[in-house]
């Protein structure tokens, strides 16, 4: 993927953007990254988080350490 779009961090990432518990933050995930999407054309978006991520945690709890498929 190199030179073909752009990178940003954003607290909760992928989580944030998705989660219900989330909710409010749906919309600031994808206002933020408008810029890089017209700026460079991109006609997609990958999102990755850590497993280990704080959002991860209040999100799906305990869940997350027992099943591989949530993150």
């Amino acid at each position: 993927m190199r030179d073909r779009g752009s990178q940003f961090v954003i607290a909760r990432g992928p989580i944030g953007a998705v989660h219900l518990r989330f909710a409010p933050w749906h919309q600031a995930f994808w206002d933020i990254s408008t810029s890089p999407r017209l700026l460079h054309d991109i006609q997609s978006v990958v999102a990755l988080s850590r497993r280990d991520c704080g959002a991860a945690k209040l999100a799906l709890g305990e869940r997350r350490e027992r099943d591989r498929q949530l993150c």
